[in-house]
């Protein structure tokens, strides 16, 4: 490219009159992560069983930074930021882990100030209290969670797109929690996390150390179970099944 050749021109007389050029840093290609607000009401715990560029169904540019978090159906959905709802699917029912069940989800789009798109996946039939062109805040409740689509348990799928386009490709997000200890003048301090598959999250915590129930244990062993008898066999069953086993392992990152 013609810019290429006039970087090499520049380097080249540099070094003749025997000066040393002090090289630029260059800006990141990777986009910070949004900050959203937790999208799932109540305490949970909500075990996240896939998260970015999971082996199941996260490995693809469409879903590369998708999050889902198991919880069940009937959860209240709420908006992750203000903006404008685009589009709602929610007259389907049925589910499963039947090839016949890709695509054939309801769901909700919403779009942000900046022109950013949040798709809300999976969502309960006809849970949507919301219509279309409706301007919602952050934490407003727009609907119910379900297990409408390819779901192997009931489950929210949440991804972020760069635009509108079909084609954009999904972007990096975190969610937003309040601590109750660590801010100045003893303020709730806000912090946030990007679940990872295998552990549990609840929006005013963020990451739970240990599952709080047997119920929660029984859980993610069911799901382990359908990862079993669905892909068993597979290079890709014995990636998506060590992510999801090693997960609750994994040390706790810095900003939580």
């Amino acid at each position: 490219s013609s810019s290429g050749s006039g970087s090499k021109a520049s380097s080249i007389t540099s070094r003749e009159r025997g000066t040393q050029n002090t090289p630029r840093k260059q800006p990141s290609t990777s986009p910070l992560p949004r900050q959203f607000a937790f999208p799932l009401e109540g305490e949970g715990p909500f075990l996240c069983s896939q998260g970015v560029e999971g082996s199941f169904t996260h490995f693809y540019p469409a879903t590369k930074h998708a999050i889902d978090l198991e919880c069940p159906v009937g959860t209240p959905i709420r908006a992750v930021a203000n903006g404008t709802i685009r589009e709602i699917r929610q007259s389907r029912r049925g589910g499963g882990i039947h090839a016949s069940s890709l695509y054939h989800w309801n769901s909700i789009s919403l779009v942000l100030e900046d022109g950013a798109l949040v798709d809300f996946v999976h969502i309960r039939c006809s849970s949507s209290r919301v219509r279309p062109g409706d301007v919602v805040k952050a934490g407003q409740i727009i609907c119910e969670s379900g297990d409408v689509g390819f779901c192997p348990r009931p489950h929210l799928h949440l991804q972020l797109t760069a635009s509108q386009k079909p084609d954009a490709p999904t972007l990096p997000f975190t969610f937003l929690t309040e601590k109750q200890e660590g801010g100045e003048g003893g303020a709730p301090a806000t912090t946030s996390f990007q679940p990872l598959a295998g552990n549990w999250y609840s929006g005013g915590e963020g990451r739970l150390s240990t599952p709080p129930t047997l119920a929660a244990w029984y859980r993610r062993l069911e799901m382990l179970s359908i990862l079993l008898d669905v892909i068993v066999g597979s290079v890709k069953a014995r990636s998506c099944i060590a992510e999801y086993v090693l997960g609750p392992l994994l040390p706790l990152p810095a900003n939580e």
